[in-house]
């Protein structure tokens, strides 16, 4: 970006359960989203990378579908629904959660649905999968930016335990 964004870094949480630390980590970091008042807070793995300087001078997101509960800024595996706005496409399946922005006024909802797959005595987790359920049980929907701004590089997976390639903003 040539400037230094205000980034907060929010620790993860090692789990030998698949998918557990990563959503006890979600729910810490909306926690403290919630506390520091930010309006459309985005979250970012720790190796994502932007795919367009877009996003470097800040996103105002006037533009917001009114019934988005958070927004994707990649992934892969898409399956699209039949909502389209402008710069946004209604999505109903991905995987990866490289990058994406949740609004204020829906921490709270997100963070409670996580805390419920914690208990859910699930053997995995897997909170970009069901993070579509929330959205469902709040009556809104998931949207992907069209274009997508962040892709993840090729290196080694702590999920998948293995070298993965790139998976770049494109991959259906």
């Amino acid at each position: 970006c040539g400037q230094s964004p205000i980034i907060e870094i929010c620790p993860g949480n090692v789990d030998a359960r698949r998918g557990y630390g990563i959503t006890t980590a979600y729910i810490a970091c909306f926690h403290r989203a919630i506390d520091d008042a930010q309006p459309n807070p985005i979250f970012f793995e720790d190796d994502a990378r932007l795919s367009d300087k877009a996003l470097c001078s800040g996103k105002d997101w006037k533009d917001l579908p009114h019934d988005a509960f958070f927004v994707l800024l990649g992934g892969h595996r898409w399956k699209y629904g039949e909502k389209w706005f402008k710069g946004y496409r209604q999505t109903l399946k991905s995987f990866g959660a490289y990058g994406f922005m949740v609004p204020r006024r829906h921490l709270k909802a997100l963070a409670a649905g996580y805390a419920m797959d914690l208990q859910s005595g699930s053997e995995t987790l897997s909170p970009d999968k069901s993070w579509y359920e929330h959205a469902k049980r709040a009556r809104q929907r998931v949207y992907a930016l069209d274009p997508l701004l962040v892709y993840h590089p090729g290196g080694y997976s702590n999920t998948w335990n293995t070298m993965r390639g790139i998976i770049p903003t494109n991959d259906t």
